[in-house]
């Protein structure tokens, strides 16, 4: 199995060709903290990764006129006058969709990169919102393990890769399967992941990305799962459920 997904990504890099030239050089590039983050720390976290979709578009909207050497302290800025996180409120967000509850936990690397680099992280967040909800819309069934997850990983690496980098792109989703299981659920991610990728090309709307990534679907050019558990053998999309 690894031969037959090593040859679809290079099948799938090749396609691509020069759509997966981004830019890196106005985008800083992640730091991160120790290891061990502080009650503050997961508070700004936090406030990032929950806060209501339309004030992280109205800040996003506002960093455009700002220098990119001041948007991490706009972002800090604009955290203060945000409400402290309460457990009911993670709780309420993780139960409206079946795959929200894996967006909303972030890993420990995630919070490292995030509380180190707020505007990326800022950044990021509105991709993942925009990624889950066109993947429930665009492919209802699969929220796990098929065309739903399969669609919303790569659509999610497209966006973070033409909106910040493809640096960062990579290193942030890297980050998200840190805490994962070494198991097919999280190779396919990988997988998914990386094709997204590639498939990003600089200046692209998120609706022509979506487009780009449902092709490739159709196409078998991602993997899904042949079964609703964990270690179930991958397989290639096709225009059919997955499982």
């Amino acid at each position: 199995m690894k031969k037959i997904l090593a040859a679809i990504i290079t099948l799938s890099l090749v396609a691509c060709g020069s759509q997966s030239e981004i830019s890196n050089e106005t985008v800083k590039k992640p730091e991160t903290q120790s290891s061990r983050l502080s009650a503050e720390d997961n508070q700004i976290v936090d406030k990032i990764w929950y806060m209501e979709s339309s004030k992280v578009d109205t800040l996003i909207e506002k960093m455009k006129s700002i220098p990119a050497s001041e948007q991490d302290a706009f972002v800090l800025a604009a955290l203060e006058k945000e409400k402290v996180v309460t457990e009911s409120q993670k709780i309420k967000s993780q139960g409206y969709r079946d795959s929200i509850s894996d967006w909303a936990s972030l890993s420990n690397e995630e919070r490292l990169l995030c509380v180190g680099n707020p505007s990326a992280c800022l950044k990021i967040r509105s991709a993942a919102t925009y990624a889950e909800n066109e993947a429930f819309n665009v492919f209802p069934d699969g929220a796990r393990h098929g065309r739903q997850d399969a669609f919303r990983h790569a659509l999610w690496n497209a966006v973070m890769t033409t909106e910040i980098s493809y640096w960062w792109a990579e290193h942030w989703s890297n980050a998200h399967e840190s805490d994962a299981p070494n198991n097919n659920e999280r190779e396919m991610d990988y997988y998914n992941n990386s094709v997204g990728r590639s498939a990003s090309w600089s200046g692209a709307s998120r609706y022509s990305l979506s487009t780009t990534i449902k092709q490739k679907l159709l196409n078998q050019q991602l993997v899904c799962q042949n079964g609703a558990y964990e270690t179930a053998p991958l397989k290639a999309t096709n225009n059919y459920p997955c499982f």
